[in-house]
């Protein structure tokens, strides 16, 4: 019996297996665990090389966008990053969304600046960390001018606690991002621009296993022109593009864009330079000028709310729509019309075509180029005098008396080289062989388009000019009619219908500051009466508040008691009309006043702009016959707007604060409300003309209110703060007066080779001027003066764009529609 198996053994035994298996399961369970957590952990720890790639100080304000997931298919962890529409209208959008929302302008937080005359507002500096509670947002900061401080909230006094609590609501709404520079480059150039709000340009997302291992940033896509025409607006003076070589380089004396080689990969674009200074620049003025800026890069020239593009500029549509007050939906529904026309009767090209009128004259004068090579190779040519400052040659000047193929064969033994030689001498030399062949240019000219002058010219009387030089193509639009401008500059300077003032150049040195910026090569003005585009000019600008700011002696020069003016240009525009090559004249300023040493340096363009502006004043006050004298009709008095007027888009716009887009930035529906009763101010200035029938002139019909969104309304708000500057009903009459001058009656005598333009004669029949005002005779001269003001004035704004960043490259790229990868 005592050896007997005890039931309670058993089961002890039975107990003890079971838990010796539960333990063994335990551990093989804890330890697929271990590896499974240690396999993910190792794929984690393998994804952080895409991670990387997306962080802040890679891709900046991009980041935010980035989403992170695991992928159970491969089992690990991936990271997404967004890829962005970067085209330049979806950014110059964004520009104008984000400035509803900047801290500058809240309507609670600004107030703050206005505490203190000594508190004002500027770019964040490398320097600079503002903290949280600190009046800053991503890109500007409140500070003490005198010492640079940071304004915070505990130097707001208590008895304006409005004005905190509405500070600690705006922070609430925008924390305070870090400040640094990201490494990605079309990330710096969102930050140049100050892009905070890149959700609003994302397209989609995409995996960060796809970037190349050989890069540590994303990838993005742009267009070679969006890119050109950003790269512009940020102040790049140089870009080119080789379509076929997928080439692109922009430079700067803050840094350069350029294409590079990366292995495996192929070209990609890469920023290398300092963003911030970038933003620095393009931040000193409002993004509606860039807005109009843009246009310019791409050939489009402005007439106040009119614009007018290198296909189609349309002069004497233009004119007319000047001078009754077109809305500007019809009157590019009337040069849609004439466009649809298409090419004229007798062989003529296509009307105010100005790139057909370019190159007829470039093809024009390549057939003269090869007749005289022909004739050269036949030693035909008769022996003409060449002036050797002009072909490089160290002979006596003006007395070599070679054969002209002698000169060729001197000048180049190659063909190219003579052939280059030959167009200079036909465009510049002023020896009467050379000049009667240009006339012979001309007259074929003429006869093929049926003007007097190229349209681009005669347009310049009236264009408006910008605050800003950020480019225009003046290789394929105005180099080819700059023979035309220095023979118009060459009938001035014979005749001298100007005075060279000291006193005008010593008042542009020394009294201007508060609208004439002299050593800016991209922002001309510091915005005092500029239009809210950002334009100038003696149609819509009031020209009086740049004449208070002249010495009384300047003053005097500029105008006289009898209501008329005088063309008073100085020293350095002086010699541009006696020698009319705007490049070669800029360089000239610069050369001599490096060697020079003047303390009081004025830029080319600076120059230009100016002078342009002192002839509109003079313009002005011509037409106006005084200060006095009101240009513009006073309109009828209207106790309600009509359903369609422009009020109505004022009033829809105050709405939008009620009902704001979710895609809109926090806050934009209450600045947007700001912005729009600025714009009713603007245009409480410049109100809409009555009609013959007593009412406003109507810009076409508005939509139904319940149809208008958000997101339409602010196009609309930034539609008008584009388009708004209406001519003065004089200035508009003069301005079609221009016009009609510039097209050769059909029943002009064909025995007469050339035809001179008489700009004088039109303004005496189309202008709308009287010889006589209040019983006195006006000067017999009145309108020659006027015709030369206007002729001058063309002129220094055809040399003003012709010393603008050449943007050629990215006009003719905008048809090709090429994209390349930037890192």
């Amino acid at each position: 019996m005592a050896n007997a198996t005890s039931p309670l053994n058993v089961n002890g035994g039975s107990d003890s297996t079971s838990n010796r298996l539960a333990m063994a399961a335990a551990v093989l369970a804890a330890s697929a665990f271990v590896v499974a957590f240690s396999q993910a952990f190792l794929e984690h720890i393998n994804s952080n090389s895409a991670m990387r790639k997306c962080t802040p100080c890679a891709i900046g304000y991009s980041s935010r966008l980035v989403k992170r997931g695991w992928d159970f298919h491969f089992w690990k962890l991936r990271a997404y990053y967004p890829l962005l529409n970067l085209e330049r209208g979806r950014i110059l959008n964004l520009l104008f969304i984000q400035s509803l929302t900047s801290i500058e302008v809240d309507d609670d937080v600004g107030k703050i600046e206005e505490l203190n005359k000594r508190w004002g507002w500027k770019n964040i500096d490398e320097g600079d960390s503002p903290e949280r509670l600190q009046i800053a947002d991503d890109m500007a900061v409140l500070c003490d001018i005198d010492t640079d401080r940071i304004i915070s909230i505990s130097d707001v006094p208590w008895r304006h606690w409005k004005l905190r609590l509405a500070f600690l609501k705006w922070r609430w709404r925008h924390p305070l991002q870090p400040n640094r520079r990201p490494r990605a480059s079309w990330a710096q150039l969102l930050f140049a621009f100050g892009i905070r709000e890149t959700h609003l340009l994302k397209i989609r997302l995409t995996d960060a296993d796809m970037i190349p291992s050989n890069l540590d940033v994303p990838l993005q896509r742009i267009g070679l022109f969006d890119l050109g025409v950003l790269a512009f607006l940020m102040g790049f003076t140089s870009v080119k593009i080789d379509i076929p070589n997928r080439d692109f380089r922009a430079l700067s004396p803050f840094g350069t864009i350029s294409t590079q080689e990366l292995q495996g990969w192929g070209k990609i674009i890469h920023f290398d330079g300092d963003a911030r200074e970038f933003h620095k620049l393009s931040v000193r003025c409002s993004e509606v000028w860039l807005f109009r800026g843009s246009m310019l890069i791409n050939g489009s020239t402005s007439y106040g709310k009119y614009s007018g593009n290198s296909l189609s500029l349309a002069v004497d549509i233009l004119g007319e729509s000047i001078k009754t007050k077109r809305s500007r939906d019809d009157h590019l529904k009337k040069v849609q019309e004439r466009n649809a026309d298409g090419v004229l009767d007798h062989g003529r090209i296509e009307r105010d075509n100005t790139w057909e009128e370019a190159s007829l004259m470039t093809r024009l004068v390549d057939n003269l180029v090869s007749s005289l090579l022909q004739q050269a190779d036949q030693a035909a040519l008769p022996k003409v005098k060449v002036s050797s400052d002009i072909h490089g040659f160290d002979g006596r000047k003006g007395d070599t008396g070679n054969t002209l193929r002698g000169l060729i064969l001197e000048a180049s033994s190659e063909r190219q080289g003579a052939r280059e030689l030959l167009r200079k001498s036909i465009l510049e030399d002023r020896s009467q062989y050379y000049e009667d062949a240009l006339k012979d240019i001309f007259s074929a000219w003429q006869a093929t388009t049926g003007k007097y002058i190229p349209s681009l010219l005669l347009s310049a009387s009236f264009m408006t000019v910008h605050g800003i030089a950020c480019g225009f193509p003046t290789t394929v639009l105005l180099e080819p009619i700059l023979a035309w401008s220095r023979y118009r500059a060459e009938k001035l300077w014979a005749r001298r219908p100007f005075s060279v003032s000291d006193n005008v150049r010593r008042s542009m040195a020394l009294s201007l500051g508060s609208f004439f910026r002299k050593t800016s090569d991209y922002l001309m003005s510091r915005e005092l009466g500029a239009s809210p585009a950002g334009l100038y000019g003696w149609g819509i600008s009031t020209m009086k508040v740049f004449y208070d700011h002249f010495p009384k002696e300047s003053q005097l020069e500029i105008v006289s008691s009898e209501g008329c003016a005088a063309a008073v240009l100085i020293a350095e525009t002086s010699a541009l009309i006696e020698d009319f090559n705007p490049r070669e004249w800029a360089a000239r300023v610069r050369q001599s006043q490096v060697e020079s040493f003047s303390v009081t340096l004025f830029k080319p363009l600076n120059v230009l702009w100016c002078q342009i502006l002192i002839l509109d004043i003079a313009i002005q006050y011509h037409i106006r016959r005084g200060w006095d004298v009101k240009s513009e009709a006073e309109p009828a008095p209207q106790s309600a707007p009509p359903p369609n007027s422009r009020a109505v888009v004022l009033s829809e716009a105050l709405t939008a604060a009620t009902s704001p887009s979710p895609d809109l930035p926090p806050g934009a529906g209450r600045t947007l409300q700001h912005r729009a009763t600025t714009l009713s101010e603007v245009m409480a200035a410049n109100p809409p003309q009555a009609d013959p029938s007593g009412g406003p002139v109507e810009d076409g019909p508005a939509e139904p209110r319940e149809t208008q969104e958000p997101e339409n309304l602010l196009s609309r708000l930034l539609s008008e703060l584009l388009y708004c500057d209406e001519w003065h009903d004089r200035e508009g009459e003069v301005a079609y007066a221009i016009s009609r001058s510039s097209e050769i009656p059909d029943n002009s005598s064909d025995s007469k080779p050339f035809h001179e333009w008489d700009l004088k004669s039109s303004l005496e029949e189309h202008s709308g001027i009287t010889t006589e005002a209040n019983g006195d005779k006006l000067r017999e001269n009145y309108f020659q003066v006027l015709a030369d003001l206007l002729e001058l004035r063309g002129l220094f704004v055809i040399a003003f764009l012709g010393i603008h960043p050449d943007s050629t490259d990215v006009y003719l790229a905008e048809t090709e529609n090429i994209q390349m990868p930037i890192a």
